[in-house]
């Protein structure tokens, strides 16, 4: 699984402090992202209603159980995308955006070795 540090810093960025130019679209695209992911199998709380056992029941927050992000966050993180093949959702950002937003974070992405 590809685990990219850009995308997790600006699902939070967008949570805590969005750029004002992006603030609508941020939150149109989240409502749609989570209604989409509050009805996926691999919700974390989707999984709990339907008493499954799962590697990061222990946690409290939403997040998807296949990349075990915080769906909140995640769902704000417009150059992020659904992890399921084929994604639920895509990104929205363009590569320019893309671009601005790893030139702002400056952090690389990494792969996890799972």
């Amino acid at each position: 699984m590809k685990f990219k540090i850009s995308e997790i810093i600006e699902g939070w960025r967008n949570h805590i402090i969005p750029p004002e130019r992006l603030k609508e679209i941020i939150k149109e695209v989240s409502e749609e992202r989570l209604a989409i992911c509050r009805e996926c199998e691999f919700n974390s709380n989707v999984r709990l209603s339907r008493g499954e056992r799962f590697e990061s029941a222990w946690r409290k927050d939403e997040h998807c159980t296949v990349c075990l992000c915080r769906l909140l966050q995640k769902s704000k993180a417009l150059h992020s995308e659904c992890p399921l093949t084929p994604p639920k959702w895509t990104r929205v950002a363009t590569d320019s955006e893309s671009q601005e937003i790893s030139t702002v974070t400056n952090v690389q992405d990494q792969q996890d070795s799972d």
